[in-house]
């Protein structure tokens, strides 16, 4: 049963990609190869005829460009070639399609979104490093992550990917003004039913001024009414690492999924 659905997804890919090539010749093609003919007194000027969508056309051709005239009508008639063969084999493929009981227009379409939800994801990816690389301290940004952030710390980058892979909406260091304290969250996540939590991972206890200012930090979460174990999650490294374990233990029991 493997084998099988494999294949039919090697016919599917196969016959979409046997299709976008077709498209693209007829792009190219946009009317027939024609030929040169011959005007005029003692057939002194020369025209590319041609037709497209059934009418008749004539472009006049310098004497300087027929040979790249003709050569251009050799390309364009072994294009035609190509693509009667090719138009073959993609009526070929809808019968197989349809035998196999797949609907070949469900396939376009499936592929289609395919493609937009990945030219989507790379344009979210560039403009995610080009936000890091304009933020202050921007060298600190060295771990990309699988949705196109780039953060401070592989611990964050653990988080954010299993955040990413479980579908669970999130903003990294998402501005927010509590009084008159500017914070960067190292995660703003939502639940399904839009309730918002933050992330907060320690990764340099270790050191004094930075356990003094993390410490400030979770104070005045506190002030707006983040505490834990209900809307702030905070982890931290243990030994200089911090664990893909431990952090899918705090999606599970915060239910963010």
């Amino acid at each position: 049963m493997v084998e099988i659905e494999k294949a039919e997804e090697q016919m599917c890919e196969m016959f979409y990609d046997m299709h976008l090539r077709l498209e693209r010749l007829n792009e190219s093609l946009g009317h027939s190869p024609g030929t040169i003919v011959w005007k005029g007194k003692d057939k002194k000027y020369s025209y590319w005829q041609y037709y497209r969508k059934g009418k008749q056309y004539q472009q006049y051709v310098r004497q300087s460009e027929l040979v790249q005239t003709r050569q251009q009508i050799q390309i364009m008639k072994e294009q035609k070639r190509r693509r009667t063969v090719l138009r073959l084999f993609v009526n070929r493929m809808k019968k197989a399609l349809r035998a196999m009981r797949i609907n070949w227009r469900e396939v376009l379409a499936a592929y289609e979104q395919k493609k937009m939800e990945k030219k989507a994801a790379e344009y979210q990816r560039q403009t995610a490093q080009k936000q890091a690389k304009d933020k202050k301290y921007a060298s600190q940004y060295k771990h990309a992550t699988d949705r196109g952030d780039l953060v401070a710390s592989k611990s964050e980058e653990i988080i954010a990917n299993l955040l990413f892979s479980r579908g669970i909406r999130y903003e990294y260091e998402k501005p927010m003004t509590i009084g008159n304290w500017h914070l960067k969250p190292d995660f703003t996540v939502w639940r399904r039913d839009g309730t918002m939590l933050i992330w907060e991972h320690a990764g340099l206890m270790h050191l004094e001024d930075y356990a003094k200012k993390f410490r400030k930090k979770l104070m005045i979460y506190e002030e707006a009414g983040f505490v834990p174990q209900r809307n702030l999650i905070i982890t931290m490294d243990e030994n200089g690492a911090f664990s893909a374990e431990e952090a899918r233990r705090m999606i599970n029991w915060y239910r963010l999924d």
